[in-house]
């Protein structure tokens, strides 16, 4: 039952998208959301995300699970470590906490930063994280555009294609 949640859950998040991406291109008063707090966003889902697949690993008694896990993690792991890269290199500006929490609030709505419960089977980890992957996919795309140059964009547009795979592998996992 928990799994149909998962699946309403997604299709809910793809409308979504469109929210985001408005989001992110309108000013919030006199606030405005940066790339770099967009890519600060991102760091934040890459390190859940790899915590989340050593959790999957470790509680799951399959094999062909527990590498896909180990797989994805090292992933996410290389994804934390790009946006880090990228966010080091920009001139740093001041934090704008209000941007970031609505920012943040927004991506939790559409599942992100959720946790699934502890005693969720394999099959609702495999649901909770594809979910997890397609959103994050969206969340990227939503503003690979956005850079101003075209090594940034392509870098922004490896993240999308690596958790739309994420997604693929997550799905094929059930077949």
């Amino acid at each position: 039952m928990d799994i149909i949640y998962y699946i309403l859950g997604a299709l809910a998040a793809s409308v979504c998208v469109v929210v985001l991406a408005r989001f992110v291109r309108r000013e919030s008063g006199e606030r405005h959301v940066h790339l770099r707090q967009l890519l600060t966003m991102g760091v934040e889902i890459e390190r859940e995300g790899m915590q989340f697949y050593t959790r999957f690993e470790r509680m799951s008694e399959d094999e062909t699970v527990k590498a896909l896990c180990i797989r994805l993690a090292a992933d996410e792991a290389r994804h934390l470590r790009l946006l880090e890269e990228t966010l080091a290199q920009w001139r740093p500006i001041p934090a704008d906490d209000a941007a970031m929490a609505a920012l943040r609030e927004e991506l939790a709505a559409r599942g992100l930063f959720a946790t699934p419960p502890l005693d969720s089977t394999t099959e609702e980890m495999r649901g909770f994280a594809l979910a997890v992957e397609e959103e994050t996919a969206e969340f990227y795309a939503s503003f690979e555009t956005e850079f101003p140059e075209t090594w940034k964009r392509a870098h922004i547009e490896q993240l999308v294609l690596d958790e739309r795979a994420h997604a693929r592998d997550l799905k094929e996992l059930r077949a």
